[in-house]
């Protein structure tokens, strides 16, 4: 019986040391100082993230007008503290697109004519951009739903992973605000959300598993003609653990739907002359 484990490991860390920031620009919206890959125009927000009620909606500060805004929308920090919620209040957000941490496991096993491969990869500290598909339910046609269509903000669910649900493209003027495609027509500033549109994307993937087995006895010699046969299968992108359901954590963008990673399992033969 022979067996292996094995594996690799590897952090960095990057700085933007110049870039042509706006001059006079705040020094929270600057990129200098920022890793590649960072999100520089982000919105946070602020107690349980909605507003819960009308009173709410009337005793909070908003980017956009009260009429513009119903119970489940966002509630953003006014960053700046200086009574309005404006584009001086987009600022920094933590993480990047390009991950810092990444890491392999790797193993295999053998006794007698049984072997076993099986290889883990992962990463850590990397981030995912979201398009508006993921916070408006079938936007322009868009029939493609995901988990989180269905975790959207209500009265009794005040812990949805976004907002309440908007009649049509035209209603969503608070969350245009945020950050997405709408912000042209309705005055946004194409911001992000930490934990909405800005996400963690961690993950561990079961990469690679193979079991095979070789017969290479005299008896297969004498009936078959070949030094040994062999039998195996192999399955790539078997299991992905992630708290990021809606796509491939694994990209940098997901826009409009992405086609899932594609999970393979292969039987093969293998005769040995």
């Amino acid at each position: 019986m022979r067996f292996s484990i094995g594996g690799n490991f590897s952090a960095n860390e990057n700085r933007v040391v110049y870039a042509d920031d706006a001059p006079y620009s705040l020094s929270h919206q600057k990129k200098v100082g920022t890793a590649i890959g960072s999100q520089t125009s982000g919105a946070y927000l602020i107690d349980g993230e909605y507003l819960t009620s009308v009173d709410d909606i009337h005793s909070n500060i908003l980017p956009v007008s009260v009429s513009d805004v119903v119970v489940g929308d966002y509630k953003f920090l006014d960053y700046t503290s200086d009574g309005s919620i404006d584009k001086d209040d987009l600022t920094r957000m933590v993480g990047s697109l390009y991950p810092p941490i990444a890491y392999a496991l790797k193993g295999s096993f053998r006794w007698k004519g049984l072997d076993v491969n099986i290889l883990f990869q992962g990463y850590a500290g990397k981030y995912v951009n979201y398009d508006q598909m993921y916070e408006w339910e079938y936007y322009k046609g868009n029939y493609r739903i995901h988990s989180s269509s269905v975790d959207y903000w209500s009265p009794s669910t005040t812990s949805g992973t976004h907002a309440t649900l908007h009649y049509s493209a035209s209603s969503f003027t608070n969350m245009s605000w945020s950050g997405y495609n709408e912000s042209a027509t309705t005055g946004g500033y194409n911001a992000k959300l930490l934990g909405h549109s800005w996400r963690k994307a961690d993950y561990l993937r079961l990469k690679e598993l193979s079991i095979g087995y070789t017969w290479n006895t005299s008896k297969v010699k004498h009936l078959l003609g070949v030094q040994g046969i062999k039998v195996y299968m192999q399955g790539n992108n078997l299991l992905t653990f992630t708290d990021l359901l809606e796509g491939d954590p694994e990209q940098k963008y997901l826009v409009w739907g992405e086609y899932p990673q594609m999970r393979t399992i292969k039987l093969g033969l293998q005769l040995h002359f």
